[in-house]
């Protein structure tokens, strides 16, 4: 009984001991770094799903990504959300610049029914949407600025040259699965605190993002980004690389076999040669009383 008592309450020193460091870390960790590594594990499982490849395949090719990975229902207030986030805009070289902290709220009749939470990722695809983002404090969605629902699967990826109507197009994630939401009337404004958490001087939005996203805090965020876009460059090459193997295949067995009038040339070739030969005479038939002729 006593050993019973004494592994029991192991137990519960050691569950206590699990609240109180996770509790420690929580304290310690910047508000800025949460929302990173938030973001990081929402792009993680974006990319973990199978239709991710369209939404690839317009990171690639855009400007800029904001990503708010909590937009949540804002306690009492019904049909209003909440979240906060942080963008991150595409360099000439192909990497990354920022971040600068953002916020979103406002009234929307998006969220699906049941849903406490979404995941959201707003593709910035011209000059437009970038500007919405560095331009001023704040601005609203589909007012100021023409959100859409990204393309999933191979969508984009089979017209790469297609024209982007919207200059930005969202993606949304709730539990576990891509989810469509209307995000019209929902206001985008800049988190001056996070910014000069982050940064440690004050910084406006188009600054912040004036600077390469070099940074270690940042860099993990930076590698699940890149991680999702070579995974869609990958989807969308599988099946040209199959295609191309097969007709190789294909190609190895019509040398392996030659083609059926080739086939049948030695036939007709033996068949010409037979005919064309000289046929030696029989000898004529011994008359009664000849010698046989003698073989020299």
């Amino acid at each position: 009984m006593k050993k019973l008592i004494g592994l029991f309450c192991l137990i519960i020193m050691a569950v206590f001991t699990v609240i109180f460091v996770n509790e420690a870390y929580a304290a310690e960790t910047p508000l800025y770094m949460k929302r990173i590594e938030m973001a990081t594990d929402l792009v993680n499982k974006m990319a973990l799903q199978a239709d991710a490849a369209g939404m690839a395949d317009t990171i690639r090719s855009s400007k800029g990504v904001a990503i708010f990975p909590d937009v949540a229902k804002a306690g009492f207030i019904i049909g209003a959300e909440e979240g906060q986030g942080l963008v991150l805009l595409r360099t000439e070289n192909g990497g990354w610049s920022g971040p600068a902290f953002m916020g979103i709220s406002g009234a929307s009749v998006g969220f699906q029914a049941g849903a406490e939470s979404i995941g959201l990722v707003l593709v910035i695809n011209n000059d437009n949407g970038l500007h919405a983002f560095t331009g001023g404090n704040s601005f609203k969605l589909g007012a100021d600025v023409a959100v859409a629902a990204g393309p999933v699967g191979r969508e984009f990826g089979a017209s790469t040259n297609a024209p982007l109507k919207a200059s930005l197009y969202s993606y949304s994630m709730t539990e576990g699965l891509f989810a469509g939401i209307s995000l019209s009337g929902l206001v985008i404004n800049q988190n001056r605190d996070l910014n000069l958490a982050y940064w440690g001087k004050k910084m406006t939005a188009q600054q912040a993002l004036a600077d390469p996203a070099t940074n270690s805090r940042i860099l993990p965020l930076v590698r699940a980004l890149d991680g999702l876009m070579e995974k869609g460059k990958e989807e969308n090459t599988a099946p040209r690389n199959k295609k191309v193997a097969l007709n190789i295949e294909r190609q190895g067995k019509n040398r392996q076999r030659p083609p059926l009038e080739w086939r049948a040339l030695p036939v007709f070739f033996i068949l010409a040669v037979s005919k064309a030969a000289p046929r030696e005479k029989p000898p004529p038939p011994l008359r009664a009383g000849e010698p046989h002729a003698q073989t020299r």
